[in-house]
């Protein structure tokens, strides 16, 4: 008998034990609530192109360079939880809510060089604040001859990144789910999200150490319509795909702080509130199997395109000039997937 023979039988085999222990499952509509707790592995990534750091070097010379990709990259993947309840009365329609509990993720850089660490040179003069030759670049805040933020000892960066996510829908179903082959959806929706970021870069220098700090808060929330996809081979399985598009209000909040002479001095405390707009963007592929009659299990790949929200590396200021909160970057979360429900 020919391998293939061999792989063929298997998977025959495979399938009809399978269909035998869950091919009984009841249809969708046999229960009216459906409860999923699914825990996700994800990565907060993407940041704009910027210099933070310089050691090894002079104040005024190109040393050894610290910028937002490696402050990104240090941003590891962390665990989180994302909970659903779906109440479906009929095959016509389903109404859901689930959330994504907050996740957190921390990236700590540190860099030492005696008398040889500096902020960088064009963070320091306000690099992307304002480069219109016209309207020429603001004071800095830092006077640089007397600073603890030009040849220091030390450098330390902390980023810090929150995020947690609301959605309700109510979902029409085009053919109703787990009975036909296909089974396509669409819904309408509204969605809360909320970022907050915190940006810190403390120089030490001998025993003094001066920090300055930005801190943003995104309350986004707005609606969205969403489409879903399935193929169901078999009573036991499904698989998915489905995303979301959404046009979200934004009340942003943005803090600077900058500190000199060991924390002394303060050179900048100031804070600003806008209201602005951002969009939203989601896609999901994911395969469910059913068991014991009332459970399912879940794996699948998310990911999140945000835009319109401020973060804080793109916000910090180092001048004189008050500008306007940034808010124009793409941020990207993707996270793999993996729970259990239960319907009653």
């Amino acid at each position: 008998m020919s391998y293939k023979k061999i792989l063929n039988f298997t998977i025959f085999c495979t399938i009809s034990m399978t269909s035998m222990l869950f091919g009984n499952n009841p249809p969708a509509t046999e229960f009216d609530y459906h409860f999923s707790a699914d825990l996700m592995w994800m990565k907060r990534v993407k940041l704009g192109d910027a210099s933070l750091l310089n050691y090894d070097g002079t104040f005024t010379s190109t040393g050894k360079i610290i910028g937002n990709e490696t402050l990104v990259h240090g941003l590891d993947r962390e665990f989180g939880t994302r909970l659903s309840l779906l109440m479906q009365p009929s095959q016509a329609m389903t109404m859901e809510g689930r959330a994504i509990l907050p996740i957190q993720f921390v990236s700590d850089i540190v860099r030492e060089s005696y008398e040889k660490t500096n902020v960088d040179i064009d963070l320091a003069l306000g690099y992307g604040l304002n480069a219109d030759d016209s309207n020429p670049l603001p004071t800095p805040v830092i006077d640089f001859q007397d600073s603890d933020y030009t040849v220091a000892d030390k450098g330390h960066i902390h980023y810090q990144t929150t995020f947690w996510d609301v959605e309700a829908n109510y979902w029409t179903h085009v053919t109703p789910p787990r009975v036909n082959y296909f089974s396509a959806s669409y819904a309408f929706g509204l969605r809360y999200l909320n970022l907050q970021e915190i940006f810190r870069e403390t120089l030490h220098k001998g025993l003094a150490a001066s920090y300055f700090r930005v801190e943003t808060r995104n309350n986004m929330y707005g609606g969205q319509v969403s489409a879903r996809l399935e193929v169901n081979p078999y009573s036991f399985i499904t698989w998915g795909i489905r995303g979301c598009a959404g046009l979200l209000g934004n009340n942003v909040a943005r803090e600077n702080h900058v500190t000199d002479h060991n924390g002394v001095t303060d050179l900048i405390k100031r804070s600003d509130h806008h209201f602005m707009h951002g969009y939203i963007g989601e896609a999901e592929f994911y395969v469910q199997g059913y068991f014991l009659r009332r459970f399912n299990w879940y794996l699948g790949f998310d990911g999140i395109w945000l835009r319109g929200a401020a973060l804080a590396p793109d916000n910090i200021n180092l001048t004189e000039k008050i500008t306007l909160i940034f808010n124009q970057e793409n941020i990207f979360l993707n996270s793999w997937a993996g729970g259990l429900a239960l319907s009653f």
